[in-house]
């Protein structure tokens, strides 16, 4: 299977990497990392991102909506767009609310910013729930295998804990 293209449009270029990396490790995708959303226009070609990883809106103004390819239309006939993923300091209701009507969009909180978070909606929305399943299981054995080796005293005091057994609980139940 083709990975697929994720935009990265950051302007802070440490968090700008670290989404590329969470994006390219994680979700197996193909990334093209820009500082702006019109950077991240021009190159747009005839065929758009599966994914697009942005902030609201940039210093220029430009809306992380407006990163949709040129000359089409919107609606069922307007063909594949790309998702966005809209980095935001605060989900207000009309950030919500917009980011519905837009379709194809969803907010991801900023501060703090979770790369876990991140990697796991990526895999969710590019490989879907069977593979953020697999890769919550996976964790969750590297989480027990570090308790074990930091109970023998083998090993690091204590691994972050990102918290799989409950994700695992949640997908299960779906």
């Amino acid at each position: 299977m083709t990975a697929p293209v994720v935009y990265v449009v950051e302007p802070d270029s440490r968090l700008r990497a670290l989404a590329a990396q969470v994006a390219e490790r994680e979700a197996r995708a193909q990334v093209a990392a820009f500082e702006t959303l019109a950077e991240a226009r021009a190159a747009l070609s005839s065929d758009a991102p599966a994914l697009a990883i942005c902030r609201w809106s940039d210093e220029a103004g430009e809306s992380a909506f407006g990163l949709r390819p040129p000359g089409r239309a919107e609606g069922p006939e307007a063909g594949p767009r790309p998702y966005l993923l809209i980095l935001t300091e605060a989900a207000t209701s009309e950030r919500i609310a917009a980011a519905s009507a837009a379709g194809r969009a969803e907010l991801l909180i900023l501060r703090p910013f979770d790369p876990e978070a991140l990697a796991n909606r990526l895999v969710l929305l590019i490989w879907g729930v069977d593979a953020l399943r697999a890769r919550a299981r996976e964790k969750a054995r590297l989480l027990r295998r570090a308790d074990r080796s930091a109970a023998e005293g083998s090993g690091p005091e204590s691994a972050a804990r990102t918290a799989p057994p409950a994700l695992l609980r949640r997908l299960d139940a779906a």
